[in-house]
């Protein structure tokens, strides 16, 4: 590669056919807040919108709790498809009347990837895979509730943080935290891993996905057969972040860019490493960024360059002090721009993947 960021380094990318899979995306939910023209009660609304698909639609009342009559109300449509939506809101608006057009409040899209000869290792694989390869591409360490981590068991969740940092003023704690590898906390491969504060702007989830419809206060669910078992990768998008994507209105779903989702929110990267023939201490540090890497992902390891670079830079001043004492000289620092993703790289087969997912899911959308 030309980029000054990669001379001298190598590639290591994942060894797994992506073609042994198909890849499809969809929208999980919408909620939808309805503003009426005129006040009613909670059930006539709930007969008003009926079944969408053959589902019924949770409707929660938003105004005053005290008042017997109210006039906001958020709906939460499962696997919606945009036409059969349009129609109930249409339903709705006939029959109370709207104060003004329903506002998109958030969305949950999902990329699936079904194995076409159902394998439960290959899953387990590809799991693994996604979870080490995702970019989240923004800050998720400032906020303690944005860290990456991996949650399990059904009833009192248990929490494990794959980079377990401490809420400590102490900067040089965390600092080693990043660069050592002694107390990562590497993924279970049948929990569920979160990027992202739940109920924040955006959190994503990944998970090998045996079970669907789950509800968790009746106590059911559906057991999916091994032809419907996959790989799941969604991201839940608030109000604030769909503002920021240009997303107000319930119309404009019909209208956005699909594909501008994955630079966002399914991006994947490889990392790179030194060349296998560099010196000592350069192949005693790849092996530690490639147990960094297998226990925290490109993540991981990005915060673990970035914490390396910060140390060097505090130590160079010290450093050239003590050389003029000898009256030696420190060699001039190399200045490759590394960027947002330092020496990552695009993992192209399963961004290529995804981005087809995404054209699809558009092209249903509009077609709706």
């Amino acid at each position: 590669m030309q980029q000054a960021r990669l001379a001298g380094r190598t590639v290591m990318e994942p060894d797994l056919d992506l073609n042994e899979f198909s890849c499809s995306a969809v929208i999980d939910w919408i909620e939808i807040l309805v503003a009426l023209d005129r006040p009613t009660q909670f059930q006539w609304v709930q007969s008003a919108i009926g079944l969408v698909d053959g589902r019924k639609v949770f409707v929660k009342d938003i105004d005053d709790p005290v008042a017997p009559v109210k006039t906001l109300f958020r709906f939460k449509i499962q696997e919606p498809r945009i036409g059969r939506v349009r129609t109930a809101l249409n339903a709705i608006e006939r029959r109370f009347g709207l104060a003004q057009a329903p506002i998109l409040m958030a969305v949950e899209i999902s990329i699936d990837f079904t194995p076409k000869a159902p394998s439960d290792e290959i899953r387990r694989k590809l799991m693994g895979v996604l979870v080490r390869h995702h970019f989240p591409g923004r800050d998720v360490l400032a906020n303690m509730a944005d860290r990456p981590r991996c949650t399990w068991d059904t009833g009192a969740k248990k929490t494990r943080f794959v980079l377990p940092l401490r809420a400590t003023r102490n900067l040089k704690i965390n600092q080693y935290q990043l660069v050592s590898c002694e107390n990562d906390r590497p993924v279970f491969v049948d929990a569920t891993y979160y990027v992202g504060e739940l109920g924040g702007p955006v959190m994503w989830r990944i998970m090998d996905k045996v079970i669907d419809q789950q509800n968790r206060t009746a106590g059911t669910l559906v057991a999916l057969d091994e032809h419907q078992r996959r790989v799941r990768v969604e991201v839940t998008l608030e109000t604030p972040e769909l503002h920021r994507l240009g997303i107000e209105w319930f119309d404009d779903l019909a209208e956005a860019n699909f594909l501008k989702l994955q630079r966002g929110f399914f991006k994947f990267m490889l990392p790179t490493f030194d060349d296998a023939n560099a010196n000592l201490a350069r192949k005693a540090m790849n092996a530690d960024r490639h147990t960094k890497f297998l226990n925290t992902g490109v993540l991981g390891l990005l915060l673990m360059d970035d914490a390396i670079r910060r140390e060097a830079k505090l130590r160079r001043p010290k450093l050239r002090d003590e050389l003029l004492k000898k009256r030696k000289s420190i060699k001039p620092e190399a200045r490759p721009g590394v960027g947002s993703a330092g020496t990552l790289v695009a993992y192209a087969a399963m961004n290529k993947k995804i981005e087809t997912a995404l054209r699809h899911l558009g092209e249903r959308v509009r077609s709706g």
